[in-house]
């Protein structure tokens, strides 16, 4: 450990080097070094891990030091021998590890120690802001990178009993809304009002727009005797830090409302800052509503940050109105998020942008798999640059008439996965894309354009099939799911192999 804490500094330069060559070394610091612990218990670690890893980190985190976690599975593997386990149970768990208790005021037990109570991994980590949106769009499906069933645009298209897990599906849950969300009144200074407003989160695997799940927030109210008859409450969900420039914003969702009830809500975004008159750091616009198939609702904003400084933190969220037929007996509703994008505003229709799409896909067959549907599947991506409509009302006019937005983010847009699907072509050469039976996305083997088909991908007898037609479709970093017709296609037959 000497010898490493030595390495941390540059180098002593060479006898030949001169006075100003610079240090190549990677600057290092405390976190450079890992304290590991050992999340499975019983195996010697201090505290005897588990629920008490705090225990350890108490005395490694205070001093800068970094930590490295060892089997942090234990909240899965631990319950394997249980036949009940599933992964609403496994998520139970591994919230409890790492953001806290379930409820307000829930004990999570744990054998007394010198190191006090309980406490979460993200207890001892600093919440850092995600990347600017300036230069990577962000986009999430509220996914674990766990679930049971997975959907495209709000249809189920995979089903499955055990459940499916692949980690390059993971994304943000929602940084604002763990370990509950924090819903607050707006408008509304009452005591009373602001102690009976309570909500929850949990991540609902049996229904998702994109992936395999949604985020499902629970607001109740549990009714005063407040006069106001319309309450608004503001809900944060994600936290982002954004430059000086317009952007955009996407939610898709659904709303769940009992019985004699008034709902509204509003896409919307707030300065996080505490400084005085930071409300002014933000201009935001009308929200456009669309609906869009399978119960889903879509939601479009676009602010803009005028602070005065380099970024801005902001958080994205909804306005909610709620006016209860009776004022005082409890309310409950919910919204179930099933993707969120931010990105910077599109540019005007005097601009052209790429048109993303699939292309050149190739199918080549296993070697070891003659006469079977077994294979890679590849593709590459591709980029249109479509007209618009020219203007010239002055022929002296130094603006150009056609302005090509050659910026990365627009000439050739991000996919973050892609979906594949296959139809036969033993009744006819003209399959319907609409009769595709999904066959399953890339990332498994960490590769974006490749996807390694095997029998099991297929449903009960597509092995007997003779020839099938295959279709590549993205997703991109917007959450917008490529169209039947700027999908690669590429066909194959057993007696092509």
């Amino acid at each position: 450990m000497i010898q490493y804490i030595t390495n941390l500094k540059c180098p002593a330069p060479s006898p030949n080097a001169s006075a100003d060559t610079p240090c190549f070394a990677a600057t290092k610091t405390l976190q450079s070094i890992y304290a590991g612990v050992d999340v499975w218990p019983g195996r010697g670690q201090y505290g005897n891990s588990g629920f008490c890893c705090y225990r350890a980190i108490t005395y490694t985190s205070p001093r800068g030091i970094g930590t490295a976690l060892f089997g942090p599975g234990w909240t899965w593997e631990a319950a394997t021998t249980n036949p009940a386990q599933n992964w609403n149970e496994w998520w139970d768990n591994e919230r409890k590890l790492w953001f806290g208790p379930l409820k307000p005021g829930e004990v999570i037990p744990v054998p007394d120690s010198p190191e006090g109570t309980f406490q979460p991994m993200t207890a001892f980590f600093q919440d850092l802001p995600l990347p600017d949106p300036s230069n990577f769009a962000f986009y999430t499906y509220f996914s674990p990178g766990v679930g049971y069933s997975w959907f495209v645009e709000g249809k189920k298209v995979l089903e499955t009993k055990v459940g499916w897990t692949d980690i390059d599906k993971q994304s943000s849950i929602g940084n604002l809304v763990w370990p509950w969300p924090t819903p607050s009144w707006q408008g509304v200074t009452q005591q009373e009002d602001s102690a009976a407003l309570t909500a929850s989160t949990t991540l609902d695997m049996t229904d998702g727009y994109n992936g395999g799940n949604s985020l499902r927030l629970t607001l109740t109210y549990a009714g005063t005797k407040s006069e106001e008859t319309v309450k608004s409450i503001w809900l944060p969900i994600q936290s982002l830090a954004v430059t000086t420039r317009e952007f955009e914003a996407r939610v898709v969702y659904k709303t769940t409302v009992g019985d004699g009830i008034e709902f509204e809500s509003h896409m919307y975004a707030k300065s996080l800052s505490k400084e005085e008159n930071s409300s002014g750091d933000l201009t935001v616009g009308q929200a456009i509503v669309s609906d869009l198939l399978h119960g889903w609702t879509q939601q479009t904003i676009r602010f803009t940050s005028t602070s005065t400084q380099n970024t801005a933190s902001v958080a994205i969220g909804f306005l909610i109105g709620i006016k209860p037929r009776d004022s005082s007996s409890e309310v409950t509703c919910s919204l179930s998020l099933g993707q969120l994008a931010v990105y910077p505003t599109p540019p005007s229709e005097f601009e052209s942008v790429g048109t993303p799409s699939t292309t050149g896909a190739k199918f080549t067959p296993a070697p070891h798999a003659a006469n079977t549907l077994e294979g890679v599947l590849s593709w590459d991506t591709a980029s249109t640059l479509t007209s618009i409509d020219v203007r010239v009302d002055d022929e002296e006019s130094t603006i150009p008439a056609w302005v090509l937005q050659d910026t990365p983010a627009y000439r050739f847009p991000t996919f973050v996965y892609f979906n594949i699907y296959a139809v036969s072509l033993d009744c006819s050469e003209h399959a319907d894309p609409a009769s595709a039976v999904f066959v399953g996305t890339t990332g498994l083997d960490g590769r974006a354009n490749r996807f390694y088909v095997e029998n099991v991908c297929f449903p009960t007898g597509w092995d007997e099939r003779g020839e099938v037609r295959f279709y590549i479709q993205g997703v991109s970093d917007r959450g917008e799911v490529l169209p039947w017709e700027r999908c690669a296609i590429v066909d194959h037959g057993k007696s092509r192999a």
